[in-house]
């Protein structure tokens, strides 16, 4: 027994110290080889003494310098040149009433409530993805129930429900399921839509090319049109003021304030500078712009119209769109580039002052304070006060012809174009969708970011994605 305890003793004593080799031997392993660093001096007696030479400047030949050639690295970026800032002239005041002009008339509202028909209500078809691009792209067309794909503004309510006026198939309301369908069956005054408002007690406004404008609050149509109250059936913008009345542009029939009880119709005869009105805004002051087509900006303080033209300053008489920046001032895109008025004096920029088109389409005051203008042709110019920088097709945008522009909440540009889709901008990226990715069609004209961050875009002929 005791001899072979000692057998058993001696082996495990050899398998412990195998065990400690192999814990030892895998710490050498895997263990980083360090090597502690011996330098080596070399002795002063044993280098040369450096080889100085004195430079006598008088003997160098000296060339002077040339003007270099200045070449920039971003050669889109170009320095603003000095815009052309001139005075304000003093504007041509037209008081209505007062020398030749007349007196606005003033229409008492004819009221007729009647309850609109029962709204056709469709389950919205699965969306519409292409096989393109799934992930990024889902569409509502006439193949998943909109009545048109030809879609002219987009308004979300705050139940978060969509209201997307359409080229001919009137409204639509989607709910995330449903599609209810309000057109000239239920109601509707016309189902060409070109403008929606959702005003302070809940109605919703619906500007037509033809019809007039209806008023709709949930069960109920009211309709003007220019039979009943309104002076002309084309209504091209909509607004509220501080006020609450809702201010009507129209293309012909000047503009229409309606109070809730009346109309009250300004056109040339009682001194706005043009009965064709492209754009309206009210700016910090409480003051109406309406912006014309081919006779500048008016500006209505309640009692008189102000003029401004090409002869107060004003770069260019047609006004499509304008836009009021953080500090105040009202940007004006004209045909001639973009004018800014700060309450004395105009500054235009245009091609020679680093624009890159004159035709301008839209405009967007970014996060930064950074102005960006869409033009007709030549894409994008970003402003940011001292410098422009301009982009084309050239740099990444799909398309040059600019309609529309949001910047998301992350901070992220898209511009609508016509004929190219969207671009996305990111910093210095571009990310072009067009509709061989995933987009309805090519044309978009309106882009809406809705409550839970999903981006809406109004394609005219492919429905909204």
């Amino acid at each position: 027994m005791i001899k072979y305890a000692l057998y058993i003793l001696i082996a495990l004593e050899f398998i412990i110290s195998c065990r400690q080799k192999e814990d030892h031997t895998s710490q050498h392993t895997y263990g980083p080889k360090v090597v502690e660093a011996h330098g080596y001096v070399v002795p002063k007696d044993s280098m040369s003494e450096p080889k100085v030479i004195p430079v006598d400047e008088s003997k160098l030949k000296k060339i002077p310098v040339g003007s270099p050639k200045v070449v920039l690295t971003n050669t889109n970026i170009f320095p603003a040149k000095t815009p052309k800032e001139v005075v304000a002239g003093i504007p041509h005041v037209c008081t209505p009433g007062q020398d030749t002009f007349s007196l606005p008339i003033t229409v008492i509202a004819i009221d007729s409530p009647f309850l609109a028909g029962i709204p056709e209500l469709a389950i919205a078809k699965d969306a519409g993805v292409k096989d393109h691009n799934p992930r990024n792209f889902s569409s509502f067309g006439k193949n998943q129930g909109l009545k048109s794909g030809n879609i002219s503004c987009l308004l979300q309510d705050e139940k978060g429900n969509l209201w997307i006026g359409t080229s001919g198939g009137g409204v639509a309301k989607y709910d995330g399921k449903y599609f209810t369908y309000l057109t000239e069956k239920e109601g509707l005054c016309n189902n060409f839509i070109l403008s929606i408002l959702k005003d302070k007690s809940g109605n919703f406004w619906f500007g037509t090319n033809g019809g007039g404008i209806s008023k709709y609050d949930g069960k109920y149509f009211t309709n003007y049109g220019e039979r009943n109250g309104l002076n002309n059936n084309v209504v091209t913008s909509l607004i509220q003021d501080k006020n609450g009345n809702i201010w009507l542009g129209t293309f012909g029939g000047g503009v229409s304030k309606y109070d809730g009880k009346s109309f009250t119709h300004y056109t040339y005869k009682e001194g706005l500078s043009d009965d064709f009105v492209w754009s309206v805004l009210e700016d910090k002051n409480g003051n109406l712009w309406f912006g014309t087509d081919g006779s500048g900006a008016s500006r209505f303080d309640g009692k008189s119209f102000a003029h401004f033209t090409e002869k107060e300053g004003l770069g260019q008489n047609l006004v499509g769109c304008m836009l009021l920046d953080k500090d105040g001032n009202i940007w004006f895109g004209t045909n001639g580039g973009i004018s800014k008025y700060d309450g004395k004096s105009f500054t235009t920029f245009g091609i020679k002052e680093g624009l890159s088109d004159s035709n301008i389409a839209s405009m967007l005051a970014d996060k930064n304070g950074n102005l960006w203008i869409g033009t007709y042709g030549s894409g994008i110019s970003k402003y940011d006060g001292t410098s422009f920088t301009n982009f084309t097709d050239k740099d990444g945008l799909t398309n040059n012809n600019i309609l529309c522009i949001l910047q998301d909440r992350t901070g992220n540009l898209w511009f609508g174009t016509q004929g190219g889709g969207v671009s996305k901008y990111v910093g210095t990226l571009f990310t072009s969708f067009p509709e061989n990715e995933g987009l309805g069609n090519n044309e978009v004209r309106n882009i809406l970011q809705d409550k839970s961050g999903n981006l809406w875009f109004c394609t005219f002929g492919g429905g909204v994605s």
